[in-house]
């Protein structure tokens, strides 16, 4: 068992390197202003065109894991990974930083949208556990990028140490994901949709866009409180859901599953995720403590990613093997980042005023995520 798990730690450093390399630029976007002569909405845009990647190309990384292999899929992500961090570094305006940035992103959905059929080819009946530990894996390499970027002396080195990393990602992958068992291809994909998975996209969707909405909003929506160092709290409340999410993802879902008490993990998890979402969004339009808002997002981040990760390990109840496993997977990454496209443009208008109805919106969309934990 140990060293199955081991195997997939060339997939794990992947996973870490491309959130590394992607939320490296969230604290340089200032920096990205100045060098590249961008917009404030073009910066943001090399940050957000890695969740479009996935609605885009989530699909056809799903397909390809299940009509080929989950191999194929993983070598075509690091090298993408690879040469979009290297144009990076060469990038000498805006558009050129634009393509190989979007180049880069593409390599993303290729290793996470089927991440089922993935741990399910290394070792299959440890979904929970592995799925969670993989998603932990890339929330704190996102999280690391966002802490770390403004230690670096400017994009250059920034853009130098996500390639380093990168090249070490590819040698680990091309070395040993060939060694990941071939399962066997399906002919057709008929099996890989149930109706019931249905209850697990909206809870994905449900966690994704808010989680990346509320984290969005809160310097705006503070500042509009006149609250004292907004920019900088808001900044924070980002961080700590990010280390939240890679903590609870981790930890989580394994303890539930060792405990074998999925079920609960997720009506627990589920609760908890409604909880912390309706105090974030209560001490975003009445700020009396810092501190509480704070943990509210960390403990957002902590219940909410295990939830996301257990309600896609649930997926593979629904299907009978890890091609489509990785197909399943990939159908719900899709509907999860089509929420953080879709959803979080319009959160920060229902705080405007009172911000009764951006309270109400959020109590209403977790809500509703907890009544479906009980039936996945």
């Amino acid at each position: 068992m140990n060293g199955r798990i081991v195997s997939l730690v060339p997939y794990w450093v992947l996973l870490f390197v491309i959130g590394f390399g992607w939320f490296i630029i969230a604290p340089l976007v200032p920096s990205v202003i100045s060098t590249f002569h961008a917009s404030l909405s073009g910066a943001i845009l090399l940050i957000s065109i890695y969740g479009y990647a996935v609605v885009i190309v989530g699909l056809i990384a799903g397909f390809i894991s299940a009509k080929f292999s989950v191999r194929l899929s993983l070598y075509i992500s690091a090298i993408l990974t690879t040469l979009g961090f290297l144009g990076r570094i060469f990038s000498t305006n805006y558009q050129e930083l634009l393509v190989f940035q979007t180049i880069s992103a593409i390599g993303y959905p290729m290793a996470i949208a089927p991440v089922g059929g993935v741990v399910e080819s290394v070792m299959q009946g440890r979904s929970h556990t592995l799925i969670g530990i993989s998603v932990g894996i890339l929330f704190g390499g996102m999280s690391a990028g966002s802490l770390i970027g403004p230690y670096f002396s400017g994009l250059s080195q920034a853009f130098l140490a996500s390639f380093i990393l990168s090249i070490i990602s590819l040698i680990l992958v091309f070395t040993f994901v060939r060694k990941y068992e071939n399962v066997k291809v399906q002919r057709s994909l008929r099996g890989s949709f149930n109706p019931r998975m249905i209850m697990n996209w909206y809870i994905g969707l449900a966690v994704a866009s808010l989680s990346v909405g509320l984290g969005g909003i809160a310097s705006a929506v503070l500042g509009s409180h006149h609250l004292a160092n907004s920019e900088v709290i808001g900044g924070e409340a980002s961080s700590l859901t990010f280390i939240g999410s890679a903590l609870g993802a981790i930890i989580l879902p394994t303890v539930f599953e060792n405990l074998h008490a999925v079920r609960i993990g997720l009506i627990v998890n589920g609760f908890l995720t409604m909880l912390s979402a309706v105090l974030i969004a209560y001490t975003l339009i009445n700020p009396f403590n810092v501190i509480i808002l704070l943990a509210s997002y960390l403990l957002y981040g902590l219940f909410g990613n295990a939830l996301w990760s257990m309600a896609m390990a649930s997926l593979n109840k629904y299907v009978n093997d890890p091609s489509r496993s990785g197909f399943a997977t990939s159908m719900f990454s899709v509907v999860s980042n089509l929420g953080v496209a879709l959803i979080p443009g319009y959160l920060g208008g229902l705080f405007v005023g009172g911000g009764e109805a951006g309270l109400a919106f959020v109590g209403v969309v977790e809500a509703l995520a907890f009544i479906l934990s009980f039936f996945i």
